[in-house]
């Protein structure tokens, strides 16, 4: 079970991160750019991958999305509002 979760939860993860270190070894990529290629290329591409050859019923992905979907409207307001009281 450990193996598992290592090899497919924290095996893509680590992949990403070394990816990430590589590309700024190799290429002198700054921080800031490998964080938008993680944010708005590699972090969807992975998302998309595994939803569609995951088992999940359609049911199953419904509660799911039905979840995360205000999550992250909850997410995207407190960072605004952070973003807000250090503007002053």
């Amino acid at each position: 079970m450990i193996s598992s979760i290592l090899l497919n939860i924290l095996g893509p993860i680590l992949l990403l991160i070394a990816l990430g270190a590589l590309l700024r070894r190799r290429f002198g990529l700054d921080l800031t750019t490998l964080s938008k290629l993680n944010i708005y290329l590699l972090t969807p591409a992975f998302i998309f991958k595994h939803v569609a050859y995951s088992k999940l019923t359609w049911a199953s992905m419904g509660g799911i999305v039905a979840i995360t979907v205000p999550a992250g409207k909850e997410d995207a307001r407190t960072a605004a509002g952070i973003v807000r009281v250090r503007r002053g």
